[in-house]
């Protein structure tokens, strides 16, 4: 199916609607992966997250190191495993983070960076992310209907937590749940 959605992509001319379209197809990959690891794994219950995580990024990669050069410092803990619905939502959340900061945070001439963090610290799974960005004015995003924050916040709601964002130099979010399965 995402070899289908490449090759359509590859007939828009339209810069606007090929970006989002990509966007789209970088959503479903991320969600395609889940199902791939599942079919892989031994239990179709656990899913091993370093490694998901790990895909999703060299998947992402690709396409934004194209238009920017990236520091990408990743530290995800080996040992997090989570089920399915937990690691397509945390999946989509890093796809959703990578993307906008390509998207609105990053410009040629910087040193962009990008910092990933998921720990495992007692019965908690933390997750923190941060770029060097331009940031932008936590008031307007909530005046303001902007896709891919209510996207966040919403898959961490369905992880059952709060994400905490903040943007006084770059974008920095947070935020802390307990896996279904025992990590």
């Amino acid at each position: 199916m995402i070899s289908i959605l490449n090759l359509q992509l590859q007939k828009i001319s339209n810069d606007q609607f090929k970006a989002t379209f990509q966007y789209s197809i970088n959503r479903v990959t991320t969600i395609a992966r889940v199902h791939d690891k599942l079919l892989k794994s031994k239990n179709l219950n656990k899913i091993a997250v370093h490694d998901y995580i790990v895909n999703i990024i060299d998947d992402l990669k690709i396409i934004y190191t194209s238009l920017y050069a990236i520091d990408m410092q990743i530290n995800v803990d080996k040992n997090i495993c989570m089920d399915m619905d937990q690691t397509q939502a945390l999946g989509l959340i890093i796809n959703e983070l990578i993307t906008n900061s390509n998207k609105y945070a990053f410009t040629k001439e910087a040193n962009n960076i990008i910092n990933l963090t998921i720990k495992n610290k007692e019965d908690l799974i933390c997750f923190e992310y941060s770029d060097n960005g331009v940031g932008f004015n936590m008031d307007t995003v909530n005046k303001k209907d902007f896709i891919g924050i209510t996207l966040i916040q919403r898959l961490a709601n369905q992880l059952g937590t709060q994400a905490t964002i903040t943007s006084k130099t770059g974008m920095h979010i947070s935020f802390s749940f307990k896996s279904k399965l025992k990590v």
